[in-house]
């Protein structure tokens, strides 16, 4: 069955695959997803110290660090941290 045209149906697709999209992992080490990071910044995490002792962000190699700034910075420019989180999670 198709959806009727203007159902709405192409949009949550859309968003779906967003959603899916934004699963990445920025910290291997600890297993942390940028989804968490959206999510942690959504909290009031407002700094890479905030994030390593809420999430463990950074404290092993240190090589996420950048991803997770630019995660962070992404948030702080009005990135769409919340409608990343709402479907899928």
């Amino acid at each position: 069955m198709h959806p009727a045209p203007g159902s709405g149906m192409m949009v949550v697709r859309i968003v779906l695959v967003c959603n899916l999209i934004r699963t990445m992992y920025i910290c291997i080490c600890n297993a942390i997803t940028e989804r968490e990071i959206r999510g942690a910044v959504e909290l009031g995490c407002s700094s890479i110290g905030e994030l390593r002792r809420d999430l463990g962000v950074a404290s092993c190699c240190g090589k996420c660090e950048p991803d997770a700034r630019r995660v962070m910075r992404e948030c702080g420019r009005g990135g769409a941290c919340s409608g990343q989180l709402a479907a899928g999670d």
